[in-house]
């Protein structure tokens, strides 16, 4: 399952974690301390997904390490 939040960082998605990580995580934890993925109860979560916002420090994070 932690593939899952490699492969949406690597694909410069942004990756939406709900409150039960405990299978992901590692790299979930590191990825959320690096502002590559965020964690959200579900009301957040549902908020998100009516709102389909991007995040825009993850394009930013790709911009400065040069790919």
């Amino acid at each position: 399952m932690s593939l899952r939040v490699i492969w949406g960082i690597c694909l410069k998605k942004p990756v939406i974690v709900g409150p039960n990580d405990s299978t992901i995580e590692f790299p979930t934890r590191e990825a959320i301390a690096a502002g590559l993925c965020e964690k959200l109860d579900f009301s957040g979560l549902a908020e998100r997904c009516h709102q389909g916002q991007q995040r825009p420090k993850l394009d930013q994070f790709f911009f400065n390490s040069g790919q």
